[in-house]
C-alpha cells in the first residue's frame, strides 16, 4: 500500500466527500470568473461575425439591431431547461445529493455494520469466556475429588493398622475391618476416572471444552463412591473412639480403687468401692458405655467420701464437745446427746453424707419469701370468729401468716421439722407459714406493694428476716420486731397451703 493510500485509508469517508464538494465549488467559481472576463470580447466577436454575415447576404443591419439580438440570445442561454427522464437523470440526481446520501445512509450504515461486528465480536468472546469458566469449574471439582480420594485412602489404610484393633472384641474388630476394606474398594473403582481425566492430580489438559459435560456426569458417580468411603471411615473411627473411652474408664477405675485403699477408709467404704469397680469392669466387658461412666462417677464420689471420713470423724468429736459447752437450754443439751448417738451410727456405717449434714453444725436464717409468683403473706379464716368479708384490711375473723423458708449460709434451703397448728401433725418442710399480728401483715404488704420487693422501704423496721437458728441451739432467735420495736414471739406455724404457697 502506497503512502497516499495509507493516508486515504485513515481519512474518514465523510471528510473526504466534503473535500470533493469544496473542490467542485472552487472549480466552478474559477470557470465563472473566466467567462465573465471574456464576456464582452465574446459579444464583440459575435457582433462582427453577424455584421459580416449579413453583409455577404446583402442585408443591411444597424448596430442596435445586432446588440438586441445578441443580448436576447445570451439571456435565454441561462434559462432552466428540465432534464429529460432517463438513467442519466438518475445518475445526475445521485451525484447532486451525494453529500446527503453520504451523511444519512452511507456513514450510518458503515457505523451500524461496525457496531454489529463489534457486538458480534464481544458476544463471541463472552461466550467463549463463559464456556471456559464452566470448563475450569469442572476441572477444579475433579481435582478436589482427586485430593479427597487420596486423603480417604490414606485414612482408611491407617485405620486398618490402628493398634486398638487388637484390643477390640472380635465382632467390633470385624466390623471395623469390613468398613475400611469396603471404603478402599469403592475408592479403587474411581481409579479409571482419575487416570483419564486427572493424571497426577492435574485436570486442565484432560478436561476440555468438548468433554467437560461428560466428565461432570461421570464425576457425580465418583463422588458417590467417595461418600461411601467417607461413611465407612466415620464408622470405623467411632469404634476406635469408643474403645479409647472404654480403656480410659478402665484405667480410671483401677486408679480410683487404688487411691481409696490408700486412705484406709472404714470397711463399708472399701466394700462400696469394690462394688463400684466391679460394676464398671463388667459394664466395659458388656460394652455398656453409660453404665461404665456411672460406675466411674460412683467410685470417684466414694474416694472423696473416704478422704473426708477421717476429717469428719475428728470434727464430729470437736463439734460434740463444742455443742455441749454452748448448749444453754436443757432441750438443746438433750438434743446434743441424741444427735451424738446418731453421729456415732453414721460413723459406724460410714454414712458420710449425713455426717456432713449433721444438725450439730446446722445453722440457718428464717427469711420471708421474696420471690416472683410466690406469696409473701396470707390470711386464713378464723374458726372462732367467722369472717363476714374478704378485705384483708379488716382483721375480724382472720388469722395472718408470713411465708417463711430456712436458708443456710451457703444459700441453700434447709428442711425444718415443725408442728402444724391446724392439724397437730409434725411435718418436715422447706416452706411454711409463721403466724404474725395483723399490723405486721399490713407492714409487709405495704413494703411489697410499692415496688414489688421486700426491701424495708416501708419504714424503719426489718421486714426481710424473721429469725435465725444458731449453732448449738435448737430454738431460733427472733430478728423481726413489731411496730413498737419489740421482738416478735413465735405464735405457731402452718405447713400446708392450698395453692402451694403461690399467688392466686
Amino acid at each position: 500500500m502506497s503512502e497516499t493510500e495509507q493516508v486515504f485509508d485513515k481519512t474518514d469517508i465523510g471528510q473526504f466527500m466534503g473535500m470533493m464538494d469544496v473542490v467542485d465549488v472552487v472549480r466552478r467559481q474559477d470557470v465563472a470568473v473566466k467567462e465573465q472576463l471574456s464576456f464582452d470580447e465574446q459579444k464583440k466577436a459575435v457582433k462582427e461575425k453577424l455584421r459580416k454575415t449579413y453583409a455577404e447576404m446583402g442585408v443591411e443591419v444597424s448596430d442596435s439591431q445586432l446588440d438586441r439580438a445578441i443580448e436576447d440570445s445570451y439571456s435565454r442561454r441561462w434559462e432552466f431547461q428540465p432534464p429529460k427522464p432517463g438513467f442519466q437523470k438518475v445518475l445526475a440526481n445521485l451525484y447532486v445529493d451525494r453529500g446527503k446520501i453520504t451523511k444519512r445512509i452511507i456513514i450510518p450504515s458503515a457505523v451500524a455494520i461496525t457496531v454489529i461486528a463489534g457486538i458480534y465480536g464481544i458476544t463471541t468472546v463472552g461466550i467463549r469466556s463463559h464456556k471456559k469458566s464452566i470448563e475450569r469449574g469442572v476441572e477444579n471439582r475433579v481435582e478436589e475429588a482427586y485430593g479427597a480420594r487420596n486423603s480417604l485412602e490414606n485414612d482408611l489404610t491407617n485405620l486398618l493398622g490402628a493398634p486398638q484393633i487388637n484390643e477390640l472384641p472380635e465382632n467390633e474388630s470385624n466390623e471395623l475391618k469390613s468398613n475400611a476394606v469396603h471404603g478402599i474398594s469403592k475408592l479403587k473403582e474411581t481409579d479409571p476416572f482419575f487416570t483419564e481425566f486427572c493424571p497426577k492430580g492435574q485436570a486442565d489438559d484432560a478436561v476440555t471444552r468438548e468433554n467437560h459435560k461428560d466428565v461432570e456426569s461421570k464425576l457425580n458417580a465418583v463422588n458417590n463412591y467417595i461418600g461411601e468411603a467417607k461413611t465407612g471411615l466415620h464408622q470405623g473411627k467411632t469404634i476406635i473412639q469408643r474403645q479409647g473411652e472404654f480403656l480410659s474408664i478402665k484405667n480410671s477405675l483401677e486408679n480410683l480403687l487404688t487411691e481409696v485403699k490408700t486412705v484406709s477408709p472404714p470397711a463399708p467404704l472399701i466394700n462400696m468401692a469394690n462394688a463400684s469397680y466391679t460394676a464398671g469392669i463388667e459394664s466395659i466387658k458388656n460394652r455398656q458405655i453409660d453404665s461404665a461412666r456411672n460406675a466411674q462417677k460412683d467410685l470417684s464420689k466414694i474416694l472423696t467420701d473416704s478422704k473426708d471420713f477421717s476429717y469428719l470423724r475428728e470434727e464430729s468429736v470437736k463439734l460434740y464437745l463444742a455443742a455441749s459447752e454452748i448448749a444453754k437450754e436443757q432441750e438443746a443439751k438433750e438434743s446434743v446427746e441424741s444427735l451424738k448417738k446418731r453421729t456415732d451410727n453414721f460413723l459406724e456405717v460410714a454414712d458420710v453424707n449425713n455426717l456432713r449434714n449433721s444438725v450439730l453444725s446446722q445453722e440457718y436464717r428464717i427469711e420471708v419469701m421474696n420471690k416472683k409468683g410466690m406469696l409473701t403473706a396470707l390470711w386464713r379464716q378464723s374458726n372462732d370468729n367467722p369472717s363476714r368479708n374478704k378485705d384483708d384490711e379488716d382483721p375480724r375473723g382472720k388469722v395472718f401468716y408470713l411465708v417463711a423458708q430456712a436458708i443456710s449460709p451457703s444459700g441453700e434451703a434447709v428442711p425444718v421439722k415443725l408442728k402444724n397448728i391446724e392439724t397437730g401433725n409434725y411435718d418436715t418442710v422447706k416452706i411454711w407459714g409463721e403466724r404474725i399480728p395483723h399490723e405486721i401483715y399490713l407492714r409487709l404488704k405495704k413494703d411489697k406493694m410499692d415496688n414489688g420487693l421486700l426491701d424495708n422501704s416501708a419504714g424503719k423496721f426489718e421486714n426481710r428476716y424473721y429469725g435465725e437458728k444458731k449453732k448449738g441451739y435448737i430454738n431460733f432467735s427472733p430478728i423481726m420486731k413489731d411496730n413498737k420495736g419489740d421482738y416478735l414471739e413465735r405464735a405457731g406455724q402452718i405447713t400446708e397451703e392450698e395453692n402451694n404457697w403461690r399467688r392466686r
